[in-house]
């Protein structure tokens, strides 16, 4: 029964978001990716039996992932459509009036869906990848370029291409999201993706599964239009090709935020079992 509902609440809220799209693309947004959450939670449950539906159904997680989630999308949009333009929306996104709401949580529910959309690949192709010994010792290198790179928009003064200092923001936030992932769960997602060359092949459908409804289906509204990017005159049935390859390091992003959130649930949960089995005692 708990199948059916998955894959009949998936089919149908990622159909009805779909026809949306052609009308109201920000309510649009929310409603697909909901429906096509469900739909990789119920191929992840029923076929592989391998889903993190059991996580995303705790009310700790829920509240984690909001704040985070919050926090991640509201320091990308400033960086990325304010002090380092690279593009620009048809309203004002920090009106916090309902277009705010809708596209902070549309990008929330980014983010357990490509954790589900990236697993459901990995189970399909059965990937499996040794972790590096001297990872702790390249996390602390990580930790140092990503500081550099998340403040150079800060200092950037190229009138030339402002946009592109956020791509540098971008990569920086990866490899600092990648540290705290490590430091918390000892497992890295930029590692694997170098150690393994089918990882990061996963990487990169996940990242075009995602990117393709969104991007395209935007042409027909243009609610955002992007700006000051390198190579953005090559495109590829109208979205840029540079466009396109940033939503990888944006699913490594939202991959982190999601292994972060798990993390520190599991790490709660776990003090306050032992902490109500020593009351016991």
């Amino acid at each position: 029964m708990k199948h059916f509902l998955l894959g009949f609440l998936g089919i149908a809220v990622t159909l009805l978001g779909f026809i949306l799209s052609f009308d109201i693309f920000l309510h649009y947004t929310v409603i697909f990716v909901f429906g096509w959450l469900c739909l990789m939670l119920f191929f992840n449950e029923k076929y592989f039996n391998n889903s993190n539906l059991k996580i995303i159904a705790k009310s700790r997680f829920i509240l984690l992932l909001l704040v985070l989630g919050t926090i991640i999308t509201l320091i990308i949009e400033y960086i990325g459509a304010y002090l380092s333009p690279a593009w620009f929306y048809s309203f004002d996104f920090f009106n916090f009036r309902y277009d705010f709401w809708f596209s902070i949580g549309a990008y929330i529910m980014y983010i357990p869906s490509a954790y589900e959309t990236f697993t459901l690949i990995g189970n399909i192709t059965k990937i499996k990848v040794k972790q590096r010994k001297n990872y702790q010792q390249l996390m602390n290198y990580f930790l140092i370029i990503s500081v550099f790179l998340m403040f150079l928009p800060f200092f950037w003064s190229s009138e030339r291409y402002p946009g592109l200092a956020f791509c540098f923001f971008i990569i920086g936030l990866v490899l600092c999201l990648d540290y705290m992932n490590c430091k918390l769960g000892k497992s890295s997602v930029l590692l694997n993706s170098f150690n393994s060359l089918k990882y990061l092949l996963i990487f990169f459908i996940t990242s075009l599964i995602l990117s393709i409804p969104s991007e395209y289906t935007n042409i027909m509204q243009y609610v955002w239009t992007y700006v000051n990017i390198p190579l953005i005159h090559i495109e590829l049935y109208n979205v840029p090709v540079a466009v396109l390859i940033g939503w990888i390091p944006l699913v490594g992003i939202w991959i982190n935020v999601f292994e972060i959130t798990k993390h520190l649930t599991n790490k709660n949960l776990g003090q306050k079992k032992k902490s109500y089995s020593k009351d016991n005692k």
